[in-house]
């Protein structure tokens, strides 16, 4: 996980996207994917680890992804 935000974190420097953009993506992902994941490398997590997290954010009754 750590991985993957440090190239976003790269893209917002660069301009590809912006930092409202990445700070809704590094929420998302210490709230809801962290935890889930634990330590696991992002190489080993698969879509539907991804759909576990997304389906379990959806019971609570809010959007993943706003």
């Amino acid at each position: 996980m750590n991985e993957w935000l440090e190239i976003k974190k790269r893209e917002v420097t660069n301009g590809v996207i912006v930092i409202t953009t990445y700070q809704r993506l590094e929420s998302l992902l210490l709230n809801d994917a962290v935890p889930y994941f634990k330590k696991a490398n992002i190489k080993d997590i698969k879509h539907f680890h991804i759909a576990k997290v997304i389906e379990k954010k959806n019971k609570t009754g809010m959007s993943p992804i706003s």
